[in-house]
């Protein structure tokens, strides 16, 4: 059985722009190895919300830019580290009222035998645009 390593981070993403973050686990100055691991993280505007705003999978294929949203393994600096990358296209249109929303997220890693190695989880703001659609005439 694994133990859950714990991590809190709020994070901000603006409405029709890409949020890209990477992510290094480092335990007493030593990059662990990430091998085997996968990952899938969900923000919702409450945490008691049955659908996320945004839904992003495990994506297998190296990362590649303005390419799928998900969550990718990837290496930085020679040690191996996790990536969110949010596209425009999925965080467009996403603040509907064009009011900001004070939002949850959770993201979690998992071993190679589905424990949960990694939770990451915290406040996700999500900023309206301040541009506003063309009217439709």
């Amino acid at each position: 059985m694994s133990n859950t390593v714990f991590y809190q981070l709020d994070i901000t993403i603006h409405e029709g722009t890409t949020y890209d973050k990477w992510f290094k686990w480092v335990v007493d100055d030593i990059p662990q190895d990430l091998g085997g691991v996968r990952g899938l993280m969900q923000v919702r505007s409450k945490i008691t919300d049955e659908n996320p705003l945004i839904d992003l999978p495990f994506v297998v294929d190296p990362w590649v830019a303005d390419g799928t949203s998900g969550i990718y393994l990837t290496q930085v600096d020679g040690d191996d580290a996790w990536q969110i990358y949010i596209s425009n296209n999925d965080t467009t249109g996403i603040c509907e009222m064009h009011k900001d929303i004070p939002g949850v997220y959770n993201l979690f890693l998992y071993n190679a035998d589905d424990e949960c190695v990694l939770k990451q989880y915290g406040t996700a703001n999500l900023i309206a645009a301040v541009a506003r659609p063309d009217p439709v005439i």
